[in-house]
């Protein structure tokens, strides 16, 4: 409930008094008699003398007792005499005082009597205890105080006495056993006035006001004031707004047509730990919260998470004190609670009126649409920040602190879309890619930079390959796969540096290498002897092969679907042989075997000093005699085997004793050589 407080001027009533008080012991029999005779009006016209013959008793008697007495109580003021106390003076010239009479009463007798004054109020406002000591009331200005509503009230004489009996010790009688006699009082002739504070609160289901009293008369109090009395008290500043950032300028004559609404003191409402707070500019105005569109009777949204939210009013309507008459206008805010698809309405129309020209501006927009965890609205605000932004570089980098948003895996493809309607340069493209550490799809980028030249789109594909995250796709979107192994195959393909471009830059300069090393027109045509190749030509060679099929690997993926593949895939397989032969020892095969033998019975003979073709040595280590008839038989016929292998992809079957014996030959003659044996 909204509360205030209400400072309200409540009339006091001040009565003077004057008393007197004594301690007292018990009425003697002559002391009885004495204020008996005095206070009882058929005895008035006797004489004392009369008085004491009627109560038979002896002059002597009165003049030793009774009349010492009577001057006692003339001195404690008990009874005032108007003239002497002889026996020939009559009884009414002796009068029965207040204190007196009191005394009487009570059956004491005073013995010394002081006097002692003070002041009375009465408080009729006070809830119970009604009067208290004048001193310890403030008073306060009259200044708005309405005495003439107060002329009815008179103050109860017996409960001030009783006040002044039982609250003795406040005006200085400090004896509990002495009692007060003859208090005389005497009202002051204006009243006076004291201040207090009445909190008030807002009812929120009805409207009203209530007064919480706890120190006042609630019936005293509705007697005597209203509603609109009361309500113009209220503090102006309740009708505000307690934030200096937030300003109620106009408020609607009626409630709007809601269900379950609440009431509330502007003062009360606070925003500032609100997820969104939404002005509408008008009624309401702030240099904090975001002035925007809101539909129907609301001034204000305020949004505290994807599901909850509420619309306000500003109003100033009638409405009342609850008990009290009369009713007031005063300046409230209604309430209502909106559903997640209102929230959501909200959340769109507040997140697209924010400009994201940068980033200060985009991570407010964000933060917004992070309420309701609404990707496709984020996406949507960040794609317009790209657009928008005069440092798209910049904005890239500050975007990656939102790693972890749930659009953020989608910023490729709003950065692509974007950067392409702001750059036409393939370079530029890539440098502010590179730059951000940001990889795109392509596909948009295919689109924008294929080229009917193809130098100019492997240009491009070359500068663009490294910014995207699948460069074989980018690389068929810019429809390039057919040129790319066509210019394999031609062996003209020009240096670049991706990596399928550089693979094919590599297997193009390889291939053409290949092609002249092994004579080759064709996968099906080619003449070569390895034999014939010293050893630097055949270190170059396998440098030639290895890097051939790494860059087919690379490339494999992208080219294997056009119609130069099967080409190129029957070179890979041709010099896939090739390698087994140029590393002896590294294959198991019968032409390897056949290549491998070859080789170590060239060398040998090399070693025996012979020189020439193989069949040329054969000829001459049999002219010499290093070698048999029986052996040169059977060598002169492995090296047309050895022929076969080297020119042939496919040889034909040998027995495996044919085999055995082929390597027994060359063994004979590796041992010769181990003796150093040679012939002239």
């Amino acid at each position: 409930m909204s509360k205030f407080t209400v400072k309200v001027k409540l009339p006091a009533i001040l009565c003077d008094f004057k008393a007197s008080y004594s301690h007292v012991d018990k009425l003697s029999g002559v002391q009885y008699m004495i204020l008996t005779i005095v206070s009882t009006d058929s005895f008035k016209e006797l004489t004392w003398g009369e008085m004491m013959d009627r109560l038979g008793i002896p002059e002597i008697i009165y003049n030793e007792m009774y009349k010492p007495a009577i001057g006692r109580m003339i001195l404690l003021k008990m009874v005032e005499p108007t003239g002497r106390i002889d026996l020939d003076d009559y009884v009414g010239e002796t009068v029965l005082t207040k204190m007196g009479r009191q005394a009487y009463e009570k059956g004491v007798m005073a013995q010394d009597v002081d006097d002692f004054s003070g002041t009375v109020a009465n408080t009729p406002a006070a809830p119970s205890n009604k009067y208290v000591k004048g001193s310890t009331l403030k008073v306060c200005d009259k200044t708005g105080f309405i005495e003439d509503r107060f002329s009815d009230l008179e103050p109860d004489e017996l409960k001030i006495e009783n006040h002044i009996i039982k609250e003795k010790s406040q005006y200085g009688v400090d004896e509990a056993d002495a009692d007060v006699f003859d208090i005389r009082i005497e009202r002051q002739k204006d009243l006076a006035c004291y201040q207090r504070d009445l909190r008030v609160g807002l009812d929120e289901v009805t409207g009203q006001f209530t007064i919480e009293s706890d120190n006042l008369d609630d019936n005293f109090l509705k007697s005597r004031f209203n509603s609109p009395e009361l309500l113009s008290e209220i503090p102006e500043q309740i009708s505000q707004s307690s934030s200096a950032e937030i300003r109620y300028v106009a408020w609607a004559d009626k409630v709007p047509d809601w269900e379950n609404v609440r009431f509330f003191l502007p003062f009360d409402v606070k925003f500032d730990k609100s997820k969104l707070v939404l002005v509408n500019g008008k009624n309401c105005r702030s240099s904090k919260y975001l002035c925007s569109e809101i539909t129907g009777d609301s001034d204000i949204v305020v949004i505290e998470t994807s599901n909850l939210g509420y619309e306000y009013a500003l109003v100033e309507i009638p409405t009342v004190i609850e008990g009290f008459e009369g009713e007031s206008k005063c300046k409230l805010m209604v309430r209502r609670s909106i559903d997640e698809k209102r929230i959501a309405e909200y959340i769109e129309t507040a997140a697209r009126s924010i400009d994201p020209v940068d980033t200060e501006s985009l991570a407010k927009a964000l933060g917004i649409c992070d309420i309701i965890a609404d990707k496709r609205l984020s996406k949507e605000i960040v794609g317009n920040c790209l657009r928008k932004t005069s440092n798209f570089q910049g904005t890239l980098i500050e975007l990656q602190q939102y790693k972890k948003a749930k659009w953020y895996s989608e910023l490729p493809d709003m950065v692509e879309e974007a950067i392409l309607e702001k750059e036409s340069d393939a370079k530029q493209v890539a440098t502010v890619l590179n730059q951000a550490n940001l990889q795109i799809a392509g596909t948009l980028a295919a689109s924008r930079f294929k080229s009917e030249d193809p130098s100019i789109a492997l240009s491009h594909a070359d500068i663009l390959a490294p910014v995207v995250r699948n460069d074989v796709t980018f690389l068929r979107d810019m429809g390039l796969e057919q040129t790319i192994a066509d210019m394999i195959l031609d062996g003209d393909a020009p240096p670049y540096s991706s990596k399928h471009l550089a693979s094919m830059s590599n297997l193009s300069r390889n291939l053409h290498e290949l092609k002249k090393v092994f004579h080759i027109e064709s996968p099906s045509k080619y003449t070569f002897d390895l034999s014939e190749m010293k050893s630097e030509e055949k270190e170059r060679l396998k440098s030639y092969l290895s890097t051939y099929g790494k860059d087919m690997d690379t490339i494999r993926t992208l080219i294997q679907g056009t119609g130069s593949y099967s080409e190129l895939k029957a070179y890979e397989s041709f010099f896939k042989e090739m390698v087994q032969f140029i590393n002896p020892g590294n294959g198991s095969d019968l032409r390897t075997y056949g290549i491998e033998e070859g080789i170590r019975l060239s060398e040998t003979l090399e070693k025996l000093g012979l020189s020439g073709t193989l069949d040329e040595m054969i000829s001459d280590a049999h002219d010499k005699h290093i070698i048999s008839d029986n052996d040169h038989a059977i060598l002169t016929e492995f090296r047309l085997f050895r022929n076969e292998c080297a020119h042939q992809m496919v040889v034909g079957e040998v027995k495996k004793n044919k085999l055995k014996q082929w390597k027994q030959a060359i063994d004979n003659l590796s041992r010769r050589e181990n003796k150093g044996e040679k012939k002239e």
